[in-house]
Order: C-alpha cells, then structure tokens, then sequence
C-alpha cells in the first residue's frame, strides 16, 4: 500500500519536473534530478512517506498456498 501511494506521489513529481528520476531499491530511495530540485523532491516525497507510516499499518499473513490462486486471481487481478 505504501509503495503505490507513494509511486503515485512519484508520478507527479516526475511530471513536474522532467529531468527527475526516481529509483527505488531494497532499502533505499535514490533521486536524480538538477541540484535545485532535489531538496524540494525529498521533502515531498519524505512528506508522503511519513504521512503513510502515520496513518497506515501493514501485517504480514502465512497463507497456505493452496489458497494462492482465490487470493491472487485470474492473472493477478485481485492483487492490482
């Protein structure tokens, strides 16, 4: 849930500004664009992030994976 609210936030900063390319990996999130943009990229997206970690939680479930495709759905429908 985090990652696609937070993608989407990455959209439109993406829009907004051209040269800005976003990259997110394992444990990090890495930001290139012109010197002058890159605070105001951060202090956005650090913004979103601690806005979801605020009002969101997450679990992890142990599902038995007989139960995979009810869960996922035809061609990974349910999960999108």
């Amino acid at each position: 849930m985090l990652c696609v609210c937070v993608c989407a936030c990455v959209r439109s900063l993406v829009r907004s500004n051209e040269q800005c390319h976003i990259e997110f990996t394992e444990d990090k999130i890495r930001v290139e664009s012109e010197p002058e943009y890159i605070d105001e990229v951060k202090s956005k997206l650090q913004e979103k992030i601690n806005y979801y970690l605020y009002y969101y939680d997450t679990i992890e479930l142990e599902v038995n994976p007989k139960y995979f495709k009810h869960i996922i759905g035809k061609s990974g429908v349910n999960g999108k």
